[in-house]
């Protein structure tokens, strides 16, 4: 039986450290290649999406694409949503979409905030899409409004800029959405 003043526990707790690090850096670089990477090369197939990026942050994961001009918002939200589900599991994420806003599509958003929120919290959807379409075809602009038992998806074009939206029609806790300019 060794000694126990024999025992060099410097080189123990080395060991240890080294071990500990060895085990983090293969679960973060299984993460990498196996989550991250495959949820982005999924992502990037579906048109219009140009750019997807996933990043890991205190346990949550981020997905944030950037797609060109399209009508069905919701249709591509679904698909990237299905591949969160696949791939994230259990597991914390929001969606993050990437438009391409101007100074018009930022102010036409704001006026119809009101609008939006008060027919959102009536579920008056039809009102919604009458009272928002009457506000931007005198701004000459294109948009449409889809809506589903979770969000409502807003896309609104001005030439070769365009505004995406999605907002929460109730709590979510699995998930969180987002729409952000683009910088």
């Amino acid at each position: 039986m060794p000694n126990f003043r024999e025992i060099r526990f410097p080189i123990i707790i080395i060991a240890l450290l080294i071990t500990v690090g060895l085990l983090l850096g293969g679960l973060r670089l299984y993460n990498y290649y196996n989550i991250e990477m495959a949820v982005q090369k999924s992502i990037t197939q579906i048109e219009p999406i140009t750019e997807a990026n996933v990043t890991k942050i205190n346990g949550q994961y981020t997905v944030q694409i950037k797609l060109n001009w399209n009508q069905h918002l919701q249709g591509i939200y679904h698909e990237i949503d299905q591949i969160g589900k696949q791939y994230f599991k259990n597991t914390n994420y929001s969606i993050q979409v990437i438009d391409k806003r101007n100074q018009r599509l930022n102010n036409i958003f704001i006026d119809l905030q009101p609008l939006i929120y008060e027919t959102l919290a009536k579920d008056e959807f039809v009102r919604m899409n009458n009272e928002v379409g009457k506000q931007v075809k005198k701004m000459q602009m294109d948009y449409f409004i889809q809506v589903d038992q979770n969000n409502i998806y807003i896309s609104i074009r001005d030439g070769d800029y365009y505004l995406y939206e999605i907002i929460q029609r109730q709590n979510q806790q699995d998930k969180q959405v987002y729409s952000f300019n683009q910088k």
